[in-house]
């Protein structure tokens, strides 16, 4: 896979926000992870492939604050499945922004 691509936003643009992002591991979401990194939010990376997620994890951290890794494969969840928070999330904690870049599989 490619490096991850570069986007220019305004710094600062979203200091003291925490950004989700589903499907992080991809061209779209890590594109999206590191602009929002380079505005100054805190990301959540979530996504299935951890291999993946730290590459991401990688190039968010050297655009912006510590992102955060949430790697989840909901595959074979039910309605009742709650997978566990991210290490430095709580339930309460205030996520700004949820961007679902994540794709849908369907069985085959």
């Amino acid at each position: 896979m490619s490096a991850v691509p570069s986007v220019v936003v305004g710094t600062g643009s979203l200091a003291d926000r925490v950004i989700l992002i589903a499907g992080a591991g991809g061209g779209f979401g890590s594109a999206a992870a590191v602009a929002c990194a380079q505005a100054g939010a805190t990301v959540v990376l979530l996504g299935r492939k951890p291999r993946r997620l730290d590459r991401v994890y990688a190039a968010v951290e050297a655009a912006g604050p510590e992102p955060l890794l949430y790697p989840l494969d909901l595959e074979g969840a039910t309605p009742t499945t709650t997978p566990p928070w991210p290490s430095g999330c709580t339930p309460s904690s205030a996520i700004s922004m949820v961007f679902s870049i994540a794709q849908l599989i369907s069985p085959g």
